[in-house]
């Protein structure tokens, strides 16, 4: 059969409602799609890519949605088994896979389900960095900015005469969100390392 034709527009809705995990549109624009193309869900995901190539899968993985990615792996496992390698290990313009961007934003579970699910943990993007390079990467940048949030509050919480209840409570929320981030970056280089290590046993 050809090849599915999705307008442009039709493209940026799926991406989008992936990366704000909007299920009912998705499942909704793929069904429609699958039905007006007479081809089946798999092979229209496969279609679903943004100019730099991204899919629906690297969309979710820029905030770590799970369930989206469950939902979008679970009509391969039904219909199109042999295409989820090929799906979840495509490379955007960057050489970046899907695993690129959920270890670049701390998402070490969808991370776990990409490598369930056959992806390379050690493919390299077009920098030649690995998923946890750049997971270590943005866990690096993140440190400063910790450590001056925390200086932030700490300076604030000093000035008792003067201290404004409203920005240190804004500034604990931003030591709160970014500490939050450190942590997930962290667990996600430790498992990811792990995984990389034992793939590369296997290979000896």
């Amino acid at each position: 059969m050809a090849t599915p034709q999705i307008e442009i527009g039709e493209v940026r809705d799926v991406l989008l409602f992936a990366f704000t995990d909007n299920a009912p549109q998705v499942e909704s624009m793929l069904e429609g799609l699958a039905i007006r193309e007479q081809q089946s869900i798999p092979v229209v995901c496969m279609s679903i890519r943004d100019e730099a190539g991204s899919t629906m899968v690297h969309y979710a993985a820029k905030r770590g949605h799970v369930a989206m990615l469950d939902r979008i792996l679970s009509h391969f496992h039904a219909y199109r088994p042999d295409l989820i390698k090929s799906f979840i290990n495509f490379k955007q313009s960057e050489g970046d896979t899907a695993l690129h961007w959920a270890a670049k934003g701390g998402n070490r579970y969808y991370c776990e389900v990409l490598l369930e699910s056959g992806i390379e943990v050690d493919v390299k993007n077009n920098d030649g960095k690995m998923a946890v390079d750049l997971a270590r990467t943005a866990m690096g940048a993140k440190e400063p900015a910790l450590a001056a949030a925390r200086a932030r509050h700490d300076a604030e919480k000093e000035k008792e005469k003067e201290k404004d209840e409203a920005r240190l409570s804004q500034y604990a929320a931003e030591v709160a969100r970014l500490t939050t981030l450190e942590e997930k970056l962290s667990g996600t280089v430790t498992y990811l390392d792990e995984k990389l290590r034992a793939s590369q046993r296997s290979r000896t």
